[in-house]
């Protein structure tokens, strides 16, 4: 064999070699899902048994990949720029660094990344404080019309002072905000009537709801929940159309090809019909869905069309 024989023959090995491991069906390594928040939160509480769920399914491991920071941008960034092949994935809200409320480095996910599923939508609920004498939104509000300088609300973000702003502008809800570190510090203060309100997801307030000390005067979405079947819709109290949800699911770099976003999208949407997984996500007070990636983006515009009316209400300038 002379030597350009030679070396030409090693060119085709290489290449039929590199042919063999490009066709390796998907996937042939483990998967990171990418979460922007520290472990511990709702979000990684739904991620976990899905992502078990789902590797059994795909037959490689998922790994669930902390980066917090920056709301979420730090791993959100990280997935932008990561290879397009399926293996490594943003799982998390599409809004939480949407540029809405950030003015430096926003991530836009719906142009940003590909969609490829909801796992969970939470939706929101205005809770009250079982010391003030009103068992309905209306008589609070009547309550807060009476007593202006009474009615406090508890707020860790800035999505709660947005909220609260729509409701006095919709409603005439009179109300001043109380900063707090955690949602487990203004459950307490609610419990001792420290505050009068809060509205956000549900899942910590769900046991003291139940309990009765604090009260759930509705829930901000187009029906009612089977969790708290008795909680009027937002529309029953007169707030059509205030639908406010916080939707978690999965995101790949762009570029993605489409089989791959189909086939992780089909083992999502069979993860969470698995039962034991749908009872925990109800145990949040949270609704499991397992989308097509249209209908994540579409639960991604929806969110982003109602926080877009909320800060031309409240006229709010991203931070």
């Amino acid at each position: 064999m002379n030597i350009v024989f030679r070396r030409a023959w090693l060119a085709l090995v290489a290449l039929l070699g590199s042919a063999v491991v490009s066709a390796q069906p998907y996937p042939n390594k483990p998967i990171y899902f990418v979460i922007g928040f520290p472990p511990g939160t709702i979000v990684d509480a739904v991620a976990r048994p899905v992502s078990i769920e789902m590797a059994k399914l795909l037959g490689q491991p998922i790994v669930l990949d902390f980066k917090p920071g920056g709301n979420g941008v730090i791993g959100g960034r990280f997935v932008i720029n990561s290879k397009p092949d399926g293996h490594t994935l943003f799982y998390g809200n599409g809004t939480s660094f949407h540029p809405l409320f950030f003015r430096e480095n926003p991530i836009y996910a719906g142009k940003d990344f590909a969609p490829v599923s909801r796992f969970a939508t939470i939706p929101w609920y205005f809770i009250s404080s079982a010391k003030v004498p009103a068992n309905t939104f209306q008589q609070l509000v009547a309550y807060s019309n009476a007593n202006a300088d009474s009615i406090k609300f508890g707020a860790t973000a800035q999505t709660t002072d947005l909220l609260m702003k729509m409701l006095k502008d919709r409603k005439g809800l009179v109300s001043r905000g109380i900063p707090y570190k955690s949602t487990g510090q203004i459950l307490a203060a609610l419990v001792v009537g420290e505050v009068e309100a809060n509205i956000g997801s549900i899942q910590v307030f769900l046991p003291s709801v139940r309990a009765g000390t604090i009260n759930a005067l509705f829930i901000a979405a187009p029906q009612r929940s089977a969790v708290l079947p008795n909680v009027p819709t937002a529309g029953e109290v007169g707030l059509p159309n205030f639908e406010v949800t916080t939707n978690y699911g999965l995101w790949a770099p762009l570029a993605t090809p489409k089989d791959i976003i189909q086939k992780l999208s089909a083992a999502a949407a069979s993860a969470l019909k698995v039962p034991a997984i749908v009872e925990m996500i109800h145990s949040f007070g949270a609704e499991p869905v397992g989308s097509s990636p249209e209908d994540a983006l579409a639960g991604f515009e929806s969110e982003t069309r109602f926080w877009t009316e909320a800060a031309r209400i409240s006229n709010f300038q991203p931070q």
